[in-house]
């Protein structure tokens, strides 16, 4: 039982914490409006294919990266190293938004090109690949800033007191997760509101000026807290550790890859390997609001506007998950509360399995195993960087969702939506596990290896993530119905541009699905995500 004293700590944070929780709201804000709207904006002017080859770029890259840049900080002053990677985090992302801006310009001037048509597709090629590149970095930066915020500051904030740290930990969890309430929910109607292309402009301007207020803020809390400063750099990797961890291996792996070795082997020699291993697996078959599931929902009739309200959803039973950790924590412990957290997120994944044999799914495993072909596949990696936007319709708009039928342009939304439905579920279940492990490692971990220990589990558990994608890039959407079909088909011997989209009467948030015959044949994403 808590004491009076203990209870009013939790309830009034302290000036170094307050400063820590605002500087990491207005992080999450970013990103998470950055997250969503990213989405849309690729699945707009490129498909569902696009999303996925970004998803896959930015899993890769933190896979092979997190662990170094873990390892740098490190070595470095905490301010240091939490100012640069926020530096790089909302520079690179402003880059992005930028390059999709021009991307989206050059699309809506294809039909006014002439002679200098093949100039502006190459450069709106090159625009695309800097986009995604840059974005993928930013992601990087932004995960070490949130190991940065949640497993090492934090810590020190809290003087190490477990009673202090589980409420603090619970207090950054929820405020993460309520931005995720609110920013797909603002990122679906800025862009329902005005367009694309103004809406990457606007995500230039959030990034550029929050970098400053966030910046200015970190500085306050680390000169007002001098716990912060008093840690000694950490030195790099000893010789002796690593010769250790790679005396093993051929001189050429340990010239080549033996600083990995080394990272892995100190992540290895933690007491709570097993269960921050165990962490990592879930990423290779969770299912959350990523941009596959984001764009399969959209590519089934599901707007924006609903896509941000679903994953808002998501975010509430994330937030009750959150609440419950720290009541059950409080009363019995860590491990029994993500033991209860695994539970009930397991339990709430039967809801997605069910959803494959409801009205709408499009899932086929026969037919896909039947047309599947490593040509077929990578040509639609090479039309996923041509527009595929309807140059004709509107940059703004909306899906019409008959609820009477549950049915999205005469295609049933009922299977999207038990699907999404499910994967918000199981958030209360998986925070609260993801809580659990998290203060754990926090408790353990040395403090001079806190940003290596974690960065190399965010690795891991990119890699896995990885083999997801890798996976889904494989799959296959179907049409909706074969008059939609015939529709386009006929509009298409019109136009004589294979690459368009022709049913004018679609809402721009089912361009995905109004593609001719050809693309038809090659197009692909992930449609069971439930497999």
């Amino acid at each position: 039982m808590q004491s009076h004293g203990e209870q009013r700590k939790h309830k009034l944070p302290s000036a170094g914490l307050t400063g820590l929780y605002l500087a990491y709201a207005i992080s999450c804000i970013g990103d998470r409006l950055w997250t969503f709207a990213l989405v849309l904006i690729l699945e707009y002017i490129g498909g569902i294919r696009l999303v996925c080859f970004n998803q896959l770029l930015e899993e890769v890259i933190i896979m092979a990266l997190s662990s170094i840049i873990g390892g740098w900080m490190d070595y470095r002053s905490r301010k240091c190293g939490i100012i640069t990677v926020l530096v790089i985090n909302n520079t690179n992302v402003a880059i992005s938004a930028a390059l999709l801006a021009a991307c989206i310009t050059i699309s809506e001037m294809d039909d006014n090109l002439d002679s200098h048509s093949s100039f502006w597709r190459s450069l709106y090629v090159i625009c695309i690949i800097l986009s995604i590149i840059t974005c993928s970095i930013g992601c990087l930066a932004s995960e070490m800033e949130k190991i940065a915020f949640t497993k090492d500051w934090i810590v020190v904030l809290t003087k190490k007191d477990h009673s202090s740290l589980s409420a603090a930990n619970a207090w950054m969890k929820t405020i993460d997760l309520s931005t995720s309430v609110v920013s797909p929910f603002t990122a679906g109607y800025i862009i329902n509101s005005i367009s694309y292309r103004f809406a990457c402009m606007s995500f230039v301007i959030w990034n550029l000026a929050s970098v400053v207020v966030e910046a200015y803020i970190i500085v306050r809390v680390y000169d007002a807290v001098p716990e912060l400063a008093e840690r000694e750099p950490s030195a790099p990797p000893d010789e002796q550790r690593k010769v250790k961890c790679c005396e093993k291996y051929p001189r050429f792996v340990q010239r080549t890859i033996g600083n990995w070795l080394t990272l892995f082997y100190i992540y290895y020699q933690q007491n709570v390997f097993a269960a921050a291993f165990g962490l990592t697996l879930l990423y290779m078959t969770v299912l959350g609001f990523d941009g596959i599931a984001i764009g399969y929902a959209k590519s089934q009739g599901l707007s924006a506007l609903w896509l941000g309200i679903l994953r808002s959803t998501g975010a509430v039973f994330g937030i009750i998950g959150a609440y419950l950790y720290s009541l059950i924590e409080t009363h019995f412990s860590a491990r029994k509360s993500g033991f209860v957290g695994l539970t009930a997120q397991h339990l709430a994944l039967y809801i997605c399995i069910a959803s494959i044999w409801l009205p709408g799914s499009p899932f086929d495993p026969i037919t896909y195993f039947k047309e599947i072909t490593f040509a077929a596949w990578w040509q639609q990696l090479q039309d996923s960087f041509i527009s595929v936007r309807n140059k004709n319709q509107t940059e703004t708009g909306s899906n019409d969702i008959d609820w009477s039928t549950w049915s999205s342009d005469g295609h049933s939304i009922i299977s999207a939506f038990t699907l999404l439905m499910g994967i918000a579920v199981a958030r209360l279940g998986l925070y609260m596990a993801d809580l659990s492990i998290s203060q754990i490692m926090q408790e353990t971990v040395p403090e001079g290896e806190r940003n290596t220990v974690f960065g190399v589990q965010d690795s891991i558990a990119q890699f896995f993530s990885v083999l997801k994608v890798a996976n889904h890039k494989k799959e296959k959407i179907t049409l909706h119905d074969a008059d939609q079909q015939e529709s386009r088909t006929e509009k298409l011997a019109i136009t004589m541009k294979p690459n368009e989209l022709t049913d004018e009467n679609t809402s721009r948030f089912l361009d995905i699905t109004t593609i001719s015959d050809r693309d038809t044949e090659n197009f692909s994403a992930s449609s069971r995500l439930t497999t």
